[in-house]
């Protein structure tokens, strides 16, 4: 358990040390807690890991389609979780009258489901197919609880997919998506073990688990919830909900997958927060920092840095880094000479940037650099042509 304490201290100081993420309304005085703003590194993380989600279960997918819910309704208390909000201020400074029907959702599930009818037409009733969804969502938490940070806050992300499969297929689907999902959680992890699924007795349902400092945590929950939601529906609307699997007409089931993107982004966080006895350019062990993420979640990809204070060096480097802009790679251009080479690569460690190219005065005579690699520290010497393409390959690789 102190190992894990270490390690969750290590987290909160890089985390605020480059700003990746810090509790919301801290300059002020305010009744929330347990709020966090994302910085720019942290926005990037969690970005990119809600585009990596997105790309494996919808647009990887013939089957999946996207909906966007609103995280306001106005229905009864009791049809969905909810949580009721306070009427806003208008702008002639008149208090709003308050909407009693008015309530923020917990979860997307129900949501999701009511456009099930409309999107049974768009696949010609075919059976099996899926919604997916990403939002925000509010939910009540013990305030005096700080230890789990942006695993549990009042307002968090989700996403959520309902995946309506016929009966007879259901537990297959159950089965597949709970492989699937706990492959992709370990594809981006550095140490795939501290990812596990634990299914319910009944199995019905399956958790996937990460082992946080403080002990093991849901992060994904994969159920198969029935046909209830979608018969109630049909008795409130009378919107036919039978779809065509083979030769007859059936009531799907539900494959109901929910997964919080904060708790995801703190999951990798927790993982990739490595210290490291490196030796520096002058042969001296130290020890340092590293932000270990996945390439394909680190916040910036690329870091272009100019060694010499010449005017030619940093016009090459203005342009590579141009280059990286334009073939849509996140750079991080230093347009001034750092005083210390090591000194700023630690500091890019730190920030997660897995490659980091110097532009030398070797590079103006045959046009010859250097690419860093974070997790090794080796150079890699590269004609500067063919910077772009080598960095982009193993940006694309999983």
């Amino acid at each position: 358990m102190s190992g894990g304490k270490d390690q969750l201290r290590k987290v909160l100081a890089l985390c605020k040390y480059h700003g990746i993420f810090q509790q919301a309304n801290q300059l002020t005085s305010s009744i929330v807690t347990g709020c966090y703003d994302y910085g720019p590194l942290g926005s990037d993380i969690k970005r990119n890991i809600e585009n990596e989600w997105w790309q494996s279960v919808v647009t990887a997918k013939e089957y999946m389609f996207g909906v966007e819910c609103a995280s306001l309704h106005g229905t009864r208390p009791g049809s969905i979780h909810q949580v009721k909000v306070a009427p806003l201020q208008s702008d002639n400074s008149e208090p709003n009258t308050p909407h009693e029907n008015s309530f923020v959702q917990s979860s997307f599930s129900n949501s999701l489901c009511r456009h099930y009818p409309q999107t049974l037409q768009l696949v010609n009733k075919k059976l099996p197919f899926g919604i997916a969804n990403v939002g925000r969502c509010y939910q009540t938490v013990d305030s005096t609880d700080s230890s789990k940070i942006i695993y549990r806050m009042p307002e968090f992300t989700e996403m959520s997919v309902n995946f309506f499969t016929p009966p007879k297929e259901s537990s297959q689907w159950l089965y597949s998506w709970q492989k699937e999902r706990l492959q992709w959680w370990r594809k981006f992890s550095g140490t795939p073990s501290l990812f596990s699924v634990s299914v319910q007795e009944d199995a019905k349902a399956a958790d996937i688990m990460f082992q946080f400092p403080w002990g093991v945590e849901v992060i994904e929950r994969i159920a198969n919830r029935g046909s209830k939601i979608l018969e109630d529906i049909y008795k409130d609307t009378k919107k036919n909900i039978q779809g065509k699997f083979k030769k007859r007409f059936v009531t799907p089931n539900i494959i109901e997958i929910v997964a919080g993107l904060d708790a995801g982004v703190f999951a990798y966080l927790v993982e990739a927060v490595q210290q490291k006895q490196i030796k520096d350019s002058n042969g001296k062990t130290i020890s340092r920092k590293i932000l270990r993420l996945h390439r394909r979640l680190a916040p910036i990809k690329v870091a272009v840095v100019p060694s010499k204070p010449d005017r030619e060096i940093k016009e090459l480097a203005e342009y590579l880094s141009k280059e990286f802009c334009q073939a849509g790679i996140k750079v991080f251009h230093i347009g001034e000479t750092p005083i210390s080479l090591d000194k700023e690569f630690f500091r890019f460690d730190e920030m997660g940037i897995p490659f980091i190219v110097v532009i030398d005065k070797e590079t103006l005579k045959t046009g010859v650099t250097e690419i860093r690699n974070r997790d090794t520290t080796l150079k890699q010497q590269v004609h500067i042509t063919g910077v772009k393409d080598i960095i982009q390959k193993h940006l694309n690789a999983y």
